[in-house]
């Protein structure tokens, strides 16, 4: 029997809980009920498509979910493709037409059987009753269909309708996370204040220091150390590398093994190339660093004119002092130099050294006469 799942999204559908929308946990759990493409239903065209899809599908499995009520357990969303009426014996029994997400805080599961007549009076109950189950439910009664429930354990689907119930839950996800981290063999230095999101991975013997914000897409590698007070974004963390404290890795970048990523450092589209080190009060973004490649403290990748990002490329071995300014499109060649606060806009040869300052001229007594003018005005 094919599954058809529409999800109601409902004025919470885009609080996000773990970095994810909670429309996308709905989706999400569509997918494990087997359905790739639910109906979403927000607008009037929605329920328009909605209705001619379900129209005569008796042989169809209809089941709703409502996007403020989220399900974290994989078993008692399999239950869902079962769940249905109420047989002759008081048990659930399959074969009908909706199988509802809702009830109570605790998310609990209610069914009904229905034929076509009840099944568009609760499309109409949904659009009347701004989306709510609960409502539709009373309708399903009223009109005499067969019920069920099913009651969820603790933690395993909840409610999510509110500011202070989605930190609530938020809470109870990060509890969750942080376990799962921690018997996986991850190191936490001080587990109640790391945040993770639905699909952080952290390989066994890696650490975590204090307050570091993982947001969706990370990957950290086995031996990695994530410093304090850092956060990170769509991106991978090399084995044996460390990153922080207060370091921001942003999406696109991938820090190679052994690398360092240091304070006050913000790498952004960037591919850090093994052992190589970028300590201290830098920007990266949009750059390849080579193997060994070391980044001075102030050093900035100008990527941006304005109009258009531009790379640039700092090869294996390169060093480039501190207070430097690589304007994009930009090639510093392998095992070459920057001096310290030069700005450089064109290439660097391979084991050159360049230069891009201005000629440093003094000017002795200017100071004192300066001073003299100023007591005297």
């Amino acid at each position: 029997m094919s599954v058809r799942v529409l999800i109601l999204a409902d004025a919470g559908a885009h609080f996000a809980l773990g970095g994810r929308s909670l429309l996308d946990w709905a989706i999400a759990s569509a997918s494990l009920l087997g359905e790739k493409a639910p109906l979403v239903l927000g607008d009037e065209s929605d329920w328009q498509q909605a209705r001619t899809e379900l129209a005569g599908a008796k042989a169809e499995r209809v089941i709703v979910l409502q996007a403020s009520r989220v399900v974290f357990s994989s078993e008692r969303l399999a239950s869902l493709a079962s769940l249905s009426g109420v047989g002759a014996d008081g048990a659930l029994d399959a074969g009908g037409r909706l199988v509802s997400l809702l009830k109570s805080e605790g998310g609990g599961l209610a069914a009904a059987a229905l034929d076509d007549d009840t099944m568009a009076a609760v499309m109409d109950a949904w659009q009347t009753h701004k989306l709510s189950l609960d409502a539709v439910m009373a309708v399903v009664e009223q009109r005499g269909a067969r019920c069920g429930e099913q009651a969820c354990g603790r933690g395993e689907a909840f409610l999510v309708d509110a500011p202070e119930r989605l930190a609530q839950v938020e809470a109870f996800l990060q509890a969750v996370l942080r376990r799962r981290a921690l018997r996986a063999g991850v190191f936490l230095d001080a587990p109640e204040s790391v945040h993770f999101s639905f699909d952080t991975e952290v390989e066994a013997g890696a650490r975590v220091e204090p307050f570091v914000v993982f947001a969706p897409g990370v990957r950290v590698r086995r031996g990695a150390r994530i410093r304090a007070f850092s956060h990170l974004e769509e991106c991978e963390i090399g084995e044996d590398a460390i990153v922080g404290p207060y370091a921001r890795v942003r999406p696109g970048s991938r820090i190679g093994a052994m690398a360092r990523v240091g304070n006050f450092v913000e790498v952004k589209q960037a591919n850090i190339g093994m052992g190589a080190k970028v300590s201290h009060l830098a920007y990266v973004g949009d750059a390849e660093v080579g193997e060994g490649a070391n980044v001075g403290a102030g050093v900035v990748t100008c990527n941006y004119d304005g109009i258009a990002k531009h790379a640039t490329s700092i090869g294996a071995a390169a060093f480039v002092g501190s207070n430097a300014s690589l304007v994009a499109p930009v090639r510093i060649g392998a095992g070459a130099y920057v001096g310290a606060g030069s700005v450089i806009t064109e290439d660097v040869e391979a084991e050159s050294l360049a230069l891009g300052r201005a000629r440093q001229s003094a000017h002795p007594g200017w100071a004192r006469r300066k001073n003299k003018k100023k007591k005297e005005a």
